[in-house]
């Protein structure tokens, strides 16, 4: 197991955190249905295959991560704290 995996599999959630996270996603979800350009990437990427879909995944993830900071500091998380807490949600949800 990675220090990551062990990071989120150990992570203290609360509900205040899942609440700031979920707060977060949501102005996330918003800012993806309003930018028909990232739909379009994201749905592109998802059609290439090997070594380029990684680096569309990627500099998508890149790009996205940049505009969602905004949304994550403003709900009082930092970047990596945001991304600890999806994965600790994720983990519990999968039980």
């Amino acid at each position: 197991m990675s220090a990551d995996d062990n990071e989120v599999r150990h992570y203290l959630l609360t509900l205040d955190k899942a609440q700031r996270a979920a707060t977060a996603l949501q102005a996330i979800n918003q800012l993806v249905a309003a930018n028909p350009s990232l739909n379009a990437a994201m749905d592109a990427s998802s059609g290439t295959t090997g070594k380029s879909r990684l680096r569309s995944r990627r500099t998508i993830s890149i790009r996205s991560i940049r505009r969602w900071r905004r949304f994550i500091h403003q709900n009082g998380l930092a970047t990596r704290d945001f991304i600890v807490i999806i994965g600790a949600l994720f983990n519990d949800l999968a039980g």
